[in-house]
């Protein structure tokens, strides 16, 4: 007996200022669930419905109307007629309530989501992880998280560009499927003396004739007098992307595709919305992610293009080895659990788990935006050779990503108290190490927590090291730490340990004390 088919309702944000990124991933998705005996329909907002027929032809489509106090009766009228029992949300801009109006009607809701809002869905699949995710109301509901549950798809067309190893760099710049060059004025501004600085060549994605004059204007402004190749909208752009060696503009689905097409991605948030996960974003590799008010820093863009080009294949690296799970099966995989879960809503889906004492733990790129809070902050910074440094991320990035440094956390059940680290030196005496601890912030029990650090980065330095010195530095009048030291183990330090730790924390001897140990 032949399988009845599914209908399934998707709605979905598609209007000129939300881009292409919903349209597509959920058309990637709607592509699998059709495989599975599914039917997909398509449901937005008639008010936008000239603008969203250019794009959705072919498409099954139902257009609603986002007004009056009827609204939802309307729309589950509309659906109920032709059979739909699931619905799919993918939208920033409609409220919470509509989940809990068509769950309250017996449909079964499932909710992509991007920003960790509160949901009434049955289901919420998200690509961020666990580590995320806010405890509150969270624990009653069924997530799926995790990057294997991104949204995109391996295009089978790819073109493969030999010449990915050239001495100039091809760059394409965007700013989204809805081309708002006016938010990333400053960024779009540091891309092209970037493509000067570094004799890079610049190609710039304009899905619209605004968005051009745009561009043409940035370039009359800032006198850019290099060649700009224009890329016009199209439907594929994801098999054109491994075209190009870097491509730079807001986070989205094109992001994701850049990964699946094996070019590095320079990225930073459209919008202070809420919806953008620094650490989710870092956890993939992708670490040349800036924030909404770093994006606009004229400065830390520059250091920024500056260390992409002069890392270019570290920071690669980085991003293919943590992004392995983004293999273009994501949306086979959210087809299947909304269709699992569509069975047995009532699974539970735990999500934290803590422990109840202190533990120290290896830092992954998800921890870096935390740490470096951590060092730039007041406390952290008045301990420091440098107190009124602000440490950039670009900057951060350079030191994390150095292959001498461990890096770790501490925490207590799921709170990050303090962060330490220990670096590897060498110099024409041989090698020893450094290193450094600072607390979160401010916190409770600073004299238990100080303790507990100094213990496990004993512990971690004489695991991984044999017969090295080990050279630490504290402010004079810091006493505690010192008398802490040396009961751990710490000593005076001889002769060649003084000069060592003057050259290499650039310090004088009167304001700091220097201490030593044997591993």
């Amino acid at each position: 007996m032949e399988k009845k088919i599914k209908k399934i309702g998707i709605i979905c944000d598609l209007f000129p200022d939300s881009g292409l990124g919903h349209l597509r991933r959920m058309r990637y998705l709607a592509t699998e669930l059709d495989k599975k005996k599914g039917k997909c329909y398509f449901i937005f907002n008639k008010k936008y419905e000239k603008f969203i027929k250019k794009f959705t032809k072919d498409t099954p489509t139902i257009f609603f109307e986002d007004t009056g106090s009827n609204k939802y009766k309307r729309l589950i009228k509309t659906i109920s007629k032709i059979g739909i029992s699931t619905v799919i949300f993918d939208s920033y801009v409609l409220n919470v309530r509509w989940e809990k109006e068509l769950i309250k009607e017996g449909f079964f809701v499932a909710a992509i989501d991007d920003h960790l809002k509160k949901h009434h869905a049955n289901l919420i699949i998200t690509n961020r992880s666990q580590n995320q995710v806010p405890k509150k109301n969270y624990t009653k509901q069924n997530w799926i998280m995790g990057q294997k549950y991104v949204l995109v798809k391996k295009n089978k067309k790819i073109i493969r560009n030999i010449k990915k190893n050239t001495k100039h760099k091809k760059i394409l710049l965007h700013a989204g499927g809805s081309g708002l060059y006016n938010l990333i004025e400053n960024f779009t501004i540091s891309t092209f003396k970037a493509c000067n600085k570094f004799k890079a060549k610049i190609f710039v994605l304009c899905t619209t004739e605004k968005s051009k004059k745009i561009i043409k204007k940035i370039a009359k402004k800032i006198k850019f007098t290099s060649r700009i190749n224009y890329v016009p909208f199209t439907k594929n752009l994801s098999s054109t992307l491994s075209q190009y060696d870097i491509i730079a503009g807001p986070t989205g689905t094109t992001t994701f595709e850049t990964i699946l097409a094996d070019s590095l991605t320079f990225s930073s948030q459209l919008k202070n919305d809420g919806r953008d996960s620094l650490e989710s974003w870092h956890s993939l590799g992708n670490l040349m992610h800036l924030d909404y008010y770093e994006k606009n820093n004229l400065n830390i863009l520059e250091e920024s293009w500056k260390l992409i080009f002069e890392k270019y294949y570290d920071l690669k690296e980085i991003l293919k080895k943590n992004s392995i799970d983004i293999d273009g099966k994501g949306p086979q995989r959210v087809a299947k659990k909304i269709l699992e879960y569509d069975k047995k809503a009532n699974t539970k889906n735990k999500i934290h788990t803590g422990k109840n004492k202190f533990f120290s733990k290896s830092c992954t790129l998800e921890d870096a935006r935390g740490f470096l809070n951590s060092r730039n902050n007041i406390l952290a910074r008045s301990g420091s050779t440098k107190p009124d440094h602000i440490i950039s991320w670009p900057e951060h990035v350079r030191w994390w990503i150095n292959k001498d440094i461990t890096k770790f956390a501490i925490k207590f059940k799921e709170i990050f108290l303090a962060y330490h680290w220990i670096k590897l030196n060498s110099d024409q005496d041989g090698k020893f190490l450094t290193s450094g601890w600072f607390l979160s912030g401010y916190t409770k029990n600073n004299i238990k927590i100080a303790f507990n650090v100094l213990k496990f980065q004993i512990y971690a330095a004489r695991k991984k090291y044999k017969n090295l010195i080990w050279i630490i530095i504290m402010k004079k009048e810091n006493r505690f730490v010192r008398v802490l030291n040396s009961k751990l183990g710490f000593s005076q330090p001889n002769k060649k340990t003084i000069k060592r730790a003057l050259k290499v924390f650039n310090i004088k001897e009167d304001d700091y004390t220097i201490m030593e140990m044997h591993l």
